[in-house]
């Protein structure tokens, strides 16, 4: 570890202020105000539609595909699974749902094997989630990344279009606000649907590719392709105790993970890397029930933002967490080794907040969870795991 002084640039949240005055941005300031902004007003997705639905799900073993599988199967859809490695030991966020599904081991860069599931199974529906979705990886090893995400999305989509075009309802590929990259000025923020791509990593490179061949099968094949970003998903799923959480690689679950440790005795600091990256958290269970309202509502080939609209610094949420455990902010340190590469590119921000008016508008759907319960679900889903 290469630590540095704790340190979030001044500089960026003076020129970020308009958004915190407007709210759009959140730090210890208007903390109290953005936590009354959050209620249980939203579009909710409708039982009766996915009762009885047959339903594939790629990457099922995964944060979202279990969350995904766990919420649809109560609804009393007929799920199907696919997962890649044969040791199902791998896979302890479907251990109690692997029995109500029927699951496949798949590669889902090899055409036959696809083929074969997609021409045996005939899904109503399909949430693609299976993807190298870990950042810094993309980075160290950019071609299977790439290969990997745009491979799979190739395969499912033309076996689609070959055996499946009729019974398919909507086909759900998973993209990613990552596609956005930055703001190049304050008079982009809140990021809507028009802004520019600015992609700083293979992982987003790989995502932009899976929107577009996406695209093209709808124009070429009539496929039902929808097309919905969906900012950075966190927190843990329902029931709690199952414990379908975020992986720890990530951001704030590596904050709640340190927490516990600190609140253990295991751990003096909280280690975290660039403090002035800007994320929209959204909790995973907001983003589930959006996912699937965009099946139930949303137009196929047509952009739309999961988001809360709600924007933090790293270095933010990092010790607006720390004192919601009674933990001194200067117990934060920077290790420059979890700075991402290209957050020395001179960016006017790097990262983003999102702009969901249009997806709110078309399901009705609103966040109704904040990073409050993330940063609090998380830590006590450490606190469990290393009990």
């Amino acid at each position: 570890m290469i630590v540095m002084e704790n340190q979030q640039n001044p500089d960026i949240k003076k020129k970020l202020e308009p958004l915190y005055e407007s709210g759009i941005l959140v730090d210890e300031r208007n903390w109290s105000d953005y936590l009354k902004k959050f209620n249980n007003t939203s579009a909710v997705p409708s039982k009766e539609f996915w009762n009885g639905k047959k339903v594939m799900i790629t990457g099922v073993g995964g944060f979202l595909g279990s969350n995904l599988a766990e919420k649809i199967l109560g609804y009393g859809s007929d799920v199907v699974g696919i997962v890649a490695n044969h040791d199902l030991k791998k896979y302890p966020n479907i251990a109690d749902l692997r029995d109500r599904m029927k699951l496949y081991i798949c590669d889902l860069s090899d055409y036959g094997q696809v083929e074969d599931i997609i021409k045996s199974e005939k899904p109503e529906t399909v949430f693609h989630y299976a993807a190298i979705s870990f950042v810094p990886k993309s980075v160290e090893q950019p071609n299977i990344v790439f290969q990997n995400n745009v491979a799979s999305t190739t395969n499912i989509l033309h076996a689609t279009a070959r055996h499946n075009k009729e019974a398919t309802f909507k086909i759900y590929t998973a993209l990613s606000s990552e596609q956005y990259g930055f703001g190049k000025d304050l008079s982009e923020f809140p990021i809507s649907e028009d802004n520019p791509f600015r992609p700083c990593s293979p992982y987003a490179v790989s995502k932009i590719a899976t929107e577009m061949i996406g695209e093209s099968y709808h124009y070429s094949d009539d496929l039902p392709v929808l097309r919905i970003r969906t900012f950075n998903q966190e927190g843990v799923g329902d029931p709690i105790d199952i414990k379908r959480a975020r992986d720890d690689r990530f951001f704030t679950a590596t904050v709640a993970k340190q927490i516990a440790m600190y609140l253990a005795g295991k751990t003096d600091k909280i280690a975290i890397g660039n403090q002035n990256a800007l994320r929209d958290f959204i909790d995973v269970k907001d983003s589930i029930n959006a996912h699937l309202l965009a099946v139930e509502k949303c137009e196929p080939n047509e952009p739309y933002n999961v988001c809360t609209n709600y924007g933090i610094l790293t270095g933010d949420f990092a010790r607006i967490a720390c004192k919601l455990f009674g933990i001194p902010p200067e117990k934060i340190i920077t290790d420059i080794q979890k700075t991402r590469q290209y957050e020395s590119y001179p960016a006017f921000v790097h990262g983003f907040v999102g702009n969901n008016k249009k997806f709110r508008e078309k399901t009705g759907w609103a966040p109704t969870r904040s990073m409050k319960g993330i940063i609090e679900e998380s830590v006590k889903y450490q606190q469990e795991v290393s009990a």
